[in-house]
């Protein structure tokens, strides 16, 4: 079960940041640069990346058949921050709402709350459509848009060098020995399949 990226997460890099790791010799590489931090960010994170997990802040939606499915269910490309929507077709086929609180987060792990009535819902696969916030983000008060953990952040850069350094040729992102290890810890292995 893959959610949809509502709202994707910032840039996890800076052009400062990858322009110091990788030194190119003119800063006419700054448009193929800021393409490549997109591209090795998109490698790793999220519902599509390597990882099986969020890095940077975003919101995605998970859609279900009714409301027994999210019951217990560990949400895909945690970690979760926090439940942002929660609507569902009603079986006559209108469009309805239920506040956040009618499910409890156990750290990634949804449960319905204790007491709460689920209404019903029409017969279809997507009835049921779960919004909520996944991934590292800043603490109160920091100027920052991510608090993702140092490692990942180096395999981000390591990647944007190697397909900078090979943008003419084959390169094999998932042979490298330093961005396997660096993102190995954080992986979540049930979740993502292939490098």
């Amino acid at each position: 079960m893959t959610p949809l990226v509502v709202e994707p997460s910032p840039a996890l890099l800076t052009l400062a940041q990858v322009k110091a790791h990788v030194r190119p010799d003119t800063d006419e590489a700054d448009d193929t640069l800021r393409d490549l931090i997109a591209v090795a960010q998109a490698h790793l994170d999220g519902p599509g990346g390597w990882l099986g997990r969020s890095l940077g802040p975003q919101t995605l939606e998970l859609r279900v058949a009714d409301f027994a499915a999210l019951d217990g269910l560990a949400l895909p490309c945690g970690p979760v921050i926090a439940l942002v929507s929660l609507s569902f077709t009603a079986p006559d086929g209108s469009a309805q709402s239920l506040a956040p609180a009618a499910f409890l987060l156990d750290g990634d792990r949804l449960y319905a709350a204790p007491g709460v009535a689920l209404p019903p819902t029409a017969p279809r696969p997507d009835a049921v459509r779960l919004r909520y916030r996944a991934g590292h983000p800043p603490p109160p008060g920091a100027t920052a848009t991510h608090a993702v953990p140092p490692p990942l952040l180096q395999a981000l850069l390591i990647i944007v060098a190697l397909l900078y350094e090979n943008r003419l040729g084959d390169i094999d992102i998932g042979a490298n020995r330093a961005v396997a290890a660096l993102c190995a810890p954080f992986r979540r292995w049930g979740e993502a399949e292939g490098v």
